[in-house]
C-alpha cells in the first residue's frame, strides 16, 4: 500500500507539479490511500485555504478513489508519536505529527509513502520505508541523501 501525504492529494486537486505523478500512482497496481488524518488535512486546506466547497472536496477525494481512509488506531498513534519524538528537530527535521502518522501507517501496512516533503522523506529513509518522491509546488523533487549523511537525527 502507498500512503499518500495530504500535500500530494492537494497537488492532484489543484494542478500543482505533482499532479501527474499522483495520477500514475493512483492508476498503478498497488493500492494507494490517505490516512484519516490525511483526509482531514486535505479537507482543511482545500476549504479553509483554497476556499473550495466542502461537498466538492469530498466528491473530488472520492473520485480519486481515496474516500476510504486508513484508520488511525491507538497503535498507529503511539508509533507516530514515537517517530516524531525520535526525529523531530525544529532546525533540521521539522517533521509533523501528521507526517509521522503517514509513516507509521506505511510501516504497519508494509507499504511506502508518497510525498514531496523533504523532512518526511528523510525520516522514511532513516526508517528504511519505501518512498515515492513527488515534485513540490516549485517542481523540485527530493533526492535521497547519501546513506549515513551528516543529519544528526539519523544518528542512533
Amino acid at each position: 500500500m502507498i500512503i499518500l501525504d495530504a500535500s500530494a492529494v492537494i497537488a492532484a486537486l489543484t494542478g500543482e507539479p505533482g499532479q501527474r505523478a499522483i495520477a500514475e500512482i493512483l492508476r498503478g497496481e498497488e493500492p494507494a490511500a490517505l490516512t484519516a488524518t490525511g483526509v482531514a488535512e486535505v479537507v482543511d486546506h482545500m476549504v479553509r485555504v483554497r476556499g473550495a466547497e466542502l461537498d466538492r472536496v469530498l466528491s473530488n477525494v472520492e473520485e480519486l478513489g481515496l474516500a476510504t481512509p486508513v484508520p488511525v488506531s491507538e497503535r498507529t498513534g503511539l508509533g507516530a508519536g514515537s517517530l516524531r519524538a525520535k526525529y523531530y528537530d525544529r532546525a533540521t527535521s521539522a517533521v509533523s505529527l501528521a507526517d509521522c502518522l503517514n509513516l507509521q501507517a506505511a510501516i504497519e501496512h508494509g507499504g511506502a509513502v508518497a510525498s514531496s516533503d523533504r523532512q518526511l522523506l528523510d525520516v522514511c529513509q532513516a526508517e528504511r520505508v519505501g518512498v515515492f518522491p513527488l515534485p513540490n509546488s516549485a517542481g523540485e523533487t527530493w533526492d535521497a541523501p547519501i546513506a549515513d549523511h551528516e543529519f544528526d537525527y539519523l544518528a542512533e
